[in-house]
């Protein structure tokens, strides 16, 4: 119950990337220990990719109802057109860090990228891949960036 993750035959489950349990942690060095990256394809070193795209997946389920409900007239307009937004923005979001760090498209969770597409009608996949592709091509990549903090490899990256 102190811990924010639930460890079950040694293997721990939780929402973000726990840090190592000190029961089976091994004794290694800190300066040895950020060349480790247990999670490389993380976002932020915070959510795993899985956990992340289940999530963006999740999100879009609600706001294609949102979406929907107010087309048909079964809802408030205002609420489809700011779940509409936020899955937009989250889809711009995300895939500008993915091209900016050079990850493959959706971190390659490619079912969880299809099942949003299904879900979105192809609206989500059109705005992430379009800001995907923009972001090859004029990349951010912040010094004080999470993404940079978050994994050793960035460190060496252009800025």
């Amino acid at each position: 119950m102190s811990t924010s993750y639930i460890k079950i035959g040694g293997r721990i489950y939780s929402l973000t990337i726990p840090e190592a349990d000190p029961e089976d942690a091994p004794a290694i060095s800190d300066s040895a220990q950020q060349e480790i990256d247990p999670n490389p394809d993380s976002y932020s070193g915070l959510l795993t990719a899985t956990t992340m795209w289940c999530s963006l997946v999740a999100l879009g389920v609600i706001a294609a109802g949102n979406v929907y409900a107010a087309v048909v007239g079964q809802g408030e307009v205002w609420v489809g057109v700011m779940s509409g937004t936020f899955s937009a923005l989250l889809a711009v979001v995300t895939a500008y860090g993915d091209a900016s760090w050079r990850y493959p498209i959706a971190r390659g969770q490619y079912i969880q990228f299809g099942v949003a597409s299904v879900i979105t009608a192809g609206v989500f996949p059109l705005i992430y891949l379009t800001a995907y592709y923009i972001a090859q091509r004029r990349p951010l990549r912040r010094k004080q960036s999470m993404e940079r903090r978050a994994h050793p490899r960035h460190g060496k990256a252009g800025s």
